[in-house]
């Protein structure tokens, strides 16, 4: 448990998933962006998704947190799941797009 608790998951027993009895070290919206990661890298990889659909994906997530945090309606930890899931694609793709954008320029700075 501890380790889902370095990584800043806040691990609400409400808001995990468990088999059979046990409560993962993340919460369910950590476990979906935790399980797509592969996805996300195979996106980037295979040129499979672009920038906007990347932000497209990270939507429902923040649309969902929000309502949450606002009170407005309680999520349910398979939607929290499914967003995280959909996010983590998004999030992977983005982060590794920007490393990418970033040894790009690294590259064009140290040939001058």
């Amino acid at each position: 448990m501890k380790i889902g608790a370095h990584c800043g998951c806040h691990q609400r027993p409400d808001r995990s998933l468990f088999i059979k009895g046990y409560q993962f070290p993340i919460c369910a919206r950590c476990t979906g962006i935790l399980f797509s990661r592969p996805i996300g890298i195979w996106c980037f990889v295979k040129k499979k998704c672009s920038f906007w659909l990347s932000l497209l994906l990270v939507l429902p997530m923040a649309i969902d947190g929000t309502i949450q945090l606002a009170d407005i309606y309680k999520s349910t930890n398979r939607r929290r799941f499914v967003t995280g899931f959909l996010a983590g694609i998004g999030m992977t793709y983005i982060e590794l797009k920007a490393l990418e954008l970033m040894a790009e320029r690294l590259i064009k700075l140290f040939k001058r």
